[in-house]
């Protein structure tokens, strides 16, 4: 038998079998003994041309692609048995798993660190995700949560769905990688996208820097709703943000909601204080103090108060004005505390200091003035009386009552003979 007939015996079995859909045993037999044909033509020392050697080449890939329908139609075990096939004679061992090389042997551990990497991803973009939606998605949370949920899906579950799997052979073959290395290519892969997604969440703190600025901008344009919004995810994102409590707790005591903004202050100065700013700390210690004392719960108020005032640069006081008006409103508030107890002497000494830090402010002469009175010097209390309407800021609610108040003493002890 010539080579090409050989050849063309072998290519007409084979298209008869790749016809049906289902084969006949004597098909499968067919294309199998004309590839032996083949073979021993080889052994004889037969000369292939290029062109048959290509031809072959071919043929034997498409008799390839039918090792399963010939598994499923001969019992190959018994088979071999009769026809007693060489070892290289591969068309006879098409039901035997393909031996596993280096490469394969070691599939199950990058299929291991892809699966391990895959959960870790999925956890850090979940984490994110809930942070981000605080206060709600915006299209900076959700850009993000997009972003980092079809990196994961594309990247993570290549080696771990149907559709997935398709995906990587696409792009594996088209990239020219060998099948042999798909599975360490994948674990690369999901090595890479984990450090991309652990990356972005280790970059969460400074992120929550910028929804906190993007907070205040909204807080001092009076939108509410929007700096509320900002603040509660920069908390999320952080949730040590002191600053960010502090300024959450200002917009709660804008909004009324004195219990919240109260808790703010707690958390704020609970929080992280190397990154609270020192004016920022000063300011939370009053303010929380003051809210205290609005609940008229005088001894809560005083251990902020007191630590605030502890924490003052005298020196500093003397030359940064914000720092100084920090601390008159501590002593005033301090000395509204020893007023609520009847502690007059304290409270005048307190009021006096805060008045001589900020002589043009009117809450502390309003204040002292209440104190001349627990007292019974209704003369000094009378000075003080009109000093707190002539300071007093009436846009200023505490300040309004007390001016209006002032302004009845006033008017009273004229009437006196």
């Amino acid at each position: 038998m010539t080579i090409e007939h050989s050849l063309n015996c072998y290519e007409h079995y084979l298209l008869a079998l790749e016809t049906v859909n289902s084969p006949q045993r004597d098909q499968v037999l067919n294309v199998l003994v004309s590839r032996d044909a083949v073979q021993r033509t080889l052994i004889d020392g037969a000369k292939f041309s290029g062109v048959q050697w290509v031809k072959l080449k071919k043929l034997d890939d498409r008799l390839k692609q039918q090792k399963d329908a010939i598994a499923k139609t001969l019992d190959l075990e018994q088979w071999r048995e009769t026809v007693k096939p060489s070892e290289s004679a591969w068309w006879w061992f098409c039901d035997l798993p393909k031996p596993l090389g280096c490469w394969e042997r070691f599939d199950w551990v990058w299929n291991g660190v892809n699966l391990i990497c895959l959960t870790i991803s999925v956890s850090l973009v979940l984490d994110t995700s809930s942070k981000l939606l605080t206060g709600g998605p915006g299209f900076v949370g959700a850009s993000a949560i997009a972003f980092q949920s079809i990196l994961t899906l594309v990247a993570g579950g290549g080696g771990l769905t149907q559709t997935g799997q398709k995906t990587r052979e696409y792009v594996f073959t088209r990239l020219n990688i060998d099948k042999r290395y798909w599975e360490e290519w994948s674990a690369g892969v999901s090595v890479a996208l984990l450090g991309v997604l652990f990356a972005i969440h280790s970059s969460l703190p400074k992120v929550a820097v910028r929804f906190n600025d993007w907070g205040v901008e909204h807080y001092q344009a009076r939108e509410f709703d929007s700096a509320l919004s900002n603040y509660e995810k920069a908390i999320a994102l952080r949730p040590d943000y002191a600053e960010a409590h502090y300024y959450l707790g200002l917009l709660y005591e804008d909004l009324q909601q004195y219990d919240k903004a109260r808790a703010e202050y707690q958390l704020a100065l609970q929080s992280d204080l190397d990154a609270l700013e020192a004016l920022t700390r000063l300011k939370a210690h009053n303010n929380l103090g003051r809210l205290y004392i609005l609940k008229k719960d005088y001894t809560a108020a005083i251990p902020s108060l007191v630590t605030g005032l502890n924490l003052v640069d005298e020196e500093q006081a003397k030359t940064d004005e914000a720092i100084k008006s920090t601390q008159y409103a501590l002593k005033k508030n301090l000395g509204w505390t020893q007023l609520g107890q009847k502690n007059y002497i304290e409270a005048e000494s307190l009021l006096t200091e805060a008045i001589a830090l900020a002589p043009e402010r009117g809450a502390a002469y309003c204040l002292l003035a209440q104190v001349l009175e627990g007292k019974k010097q209704q003369t000094e209390a009378q000075t003080q009386w009109q000093n707190c309407v002539i300071y007093a800021d009436e846009l200023q609610p505490d300040e309004y009552q007390w001016i209006a108040l002032a302004r009845e003493k006033i008017a009273t002890q004229g009437k006196q003979p």
